[in-house]
């Protein structure tokens, strides 16, 4: 059984989907205002064989990226641009973290669908239907760092990072 935290009961879902048996704990954790890489790594070393994830998105010529749920009002001023929807997936195991990427490529249209965060403005590329909309396995982020995370292909192996002395999102 992989133990996940998370607060959101959407992406718990996704996880009980993907995963199989999941024991859930909802620690809050503040957030370094770094990189995605370094955000997971921070999370994930807060913990000891606890699943984290982070998602992030990118798009062309904005500062989004880790910050976009603080940003999602002026996604409709960014239709047209280019996206990357990224999901890192970390567990400290063995002193280390090991993180799983995700990666979907996209276009930010106008809102469609019925769902959470910035996933009624992601249209991945070659589809017709807004992550809001469907979201099929084969194109969910999450999904593909979970199976990953369950085939042992790690993207990255950091050390832990138990305290961080810059400042925090938010």
């Amino acid at each position: 059984m992989w133990k996940v935290n998370t607060s959101n009961r959407d992406k718990l879902r996704e996880f009980e989907k993907y995963l199989g048996s999941v024991s859930s704990q909802t620690t809050d954790l503040d957030e370094p205002d770094a990189d995605l890489i370094t955000v997971i790594q921070y999370k994930a070393s807060q913990f000891d064989q606890v699943v984290v994830d982070d998602t992030s998105l990118e798009i062309d010529g904005v500062e989004a990226g880790v910050n976009i749920k603080w940003l999602l009002a002026e996604l409709p001023s960014l239709i047209g641009r280019r996206a990357s929807f990224t999901c890192l997936l970390g567990i400290a195991r063995n002193s280390q973290v090991e993180v799983f990427r995700g990666e979907v490529a996209g276009t930010i249209v106008s809102a469609r669908g019925d769902s959470f965060g910035f996933n009624n403005h992601f249209l991945p590329t070659g589809r017709l239907k807004t992550f809001g909309e469907e979201i099929p396995a084969d194109l969910n982020p999450r999904k593909i760092a979970v199976d990953r995370l369950l085939s042992g292909e790690a993207w990255k192996t950091l050390p832990l990072l138990k305290t961080w002395d810059g400042k925090f999102q938010g």
